[in-house]
């Protein structure tokens, strides 16, 4: 075995991760080996002082305050995407107005514009009686009387 691979295994080794024949090899290497020997007391010196550390113990409101926090952002989440909602519904209404105006633009004349400049009769001297209007044309219908 090469330092390299010792050092790769120097961690599990302390753990006893090893198999029995690696746990072999790694010892006989760091009896031969004093730079591996060392890091390997440095390694267990600093898994015993890891190891001797107490356990820090949070306080009793904190899982509270998270839970406040995590509420909180849910809460502005949700007024975000309300918002954005009716941006999207104002632009969509918008967009729709727009349309309707250049719609009514391109729009040709209505057909009773049509006839503006035919001559209009006068029912007061002519015998003529206008039933109603003409569906198909928006123009009045006339209908002659007889004599």
């Amino acid at each position: 075995m090469n330092c390299r691979n010792c050092r790769a295994s120097l961690s599990a080794y302390v753990d006893g991760e090893l198999t029995g024949s690696e746990m072999i090899r790694v010892r006989e290497h760091v009896g031969r080996c004093p730079v591996c020997r060392d890091e390997l007391e440095g390694l267990r010196g600093l898994k015993r002082a890891l190891g001797a550390m107490s356990v820090p113990v949070p306080p009793p409101s904190l899982g509270e305050r998270i839970l406040g926090s995590v509420r909180e952002e849910a809460r502005l989440r949700e007024e975000r995407s309300i918002r954005l909602r009716w941006r999207a519904v104002a632009g969509l209404a918008a967009g729709a107005a727009v349309l309707y105006a250049f719609a009514m633009v391109a729009r040709p004349a209505p057909a009773a514009t049509q006839f503006a400049d035919r001559p209009t009769i006068d029912l007061r001297h002519d015998r003529a009686y206008a039933a109603s209007g003409d569906p198909f044309v928006g123009a009045p219908m006339v209908l002659p009387v007889g004599r």
